[in-house]
């Protein structure tokens, strides 16, 4: 763990040759322990390495060690290839893992601008806004494709899945304090605004977009066990 952390440390310093030599330690002492491939791909990525950056990612994967963000990455090495149709294959992978991840959508719009199909990246694009309508990103590459997509008359595309709904409250600084609660047991939120039938705002705390609801009830334990009792709901139904 120590060689990690320095190599990660090395990584945010841009000091890419010495973080390879440190994760390649690494996986020389525990080539079993999750991440310890990826550490060594991404470091390989930096290094504009990506044929070795992508033998890294293929080991991690082979080992079973698959989250979103092994896909995401190896996607970026397929790009860097020119392998465009194996980059989107990874990321239709990776937000099968999080449907809910922001870059995923942003990528996958990208690749699909890149191969002129303007109107499937526009969808990405839109589905990322509806994940994270305050982010610049998606909204700028949403206006540069205007010259190729009519985007009139069009909605945010809606989110897929399911939710999990630990509060709604009347009073903005009850979602926040609950949120705060949450985030420090390691459950990541956001709080939705919503204006209720009769004109009140209510703010929304919920957790997680589940491609299925067995999936977010699985969830539902860390929340019980902090006495709170929450509700899986439709991720687009506000």
């Amino acid at each position: 763990e120590s060689l990690r952390l320095r190599g990660s440390i090395y990584m945010q310093l841009n000091k890419i040759e010495p973080a390879i030599k440190d994760f390649e330690k690494a996986v020389s002492i525990s080539p079993e322990t999750d991440g310890v491939f990826s550490d060594l791909g991404t470091a390989w990525y930096y290094n504009k390495n990506f044929d070795n950056a992508l033998k890294n990612y293929n080991t991690e994967i082979e080992r079973g060690h698959e989250n979103h963000l092994v896909y995401f990455n190896r996607a970026l090495c397929y790009e860097q290839l020119g392998e465009i149709d194996k980059a989107l294959e990874d990321l239709s992978k990776s937000l099968t893992f999080k449907p809910d991840f922001y870059w995923g959508h942003c990528f996958r719009g990208n690749l699909l601008s890149q191969k002129k199909d303007y109107a499937n990246a526009a969808k990405s694009y839109q589905k990322a806004v509806a994940i994270d309508g305050k982010d610049p990103y998606a909204k700028e590459k949403l206006k540069k494709l205007s010259g190729h997509v009519d985007l009139r008359q069009k909605t945010t595309a809606k989110l897929q899945g399911w939710t999990i709904q630990s509060g709604a409250f009347l009073v903005k600084e009850n979602a926040v304090r609950l949120k705060e609660r949450l985030n420090k047991k390691g459950i990541e939120t956001k709080i939705v605004q919503l204006q209720g039938n009769q004109g009140r705002h209510w703010f929304i705390v919920r957790s997680g977009i589940f491609t299925d609801k067995k999936t977010a009830q699985k969830e539902v334990n860390r929340f019980t066990q902090l006495g709170i009792e929450p509700i899986i709901r439709p991720a687009d139904d506000w």
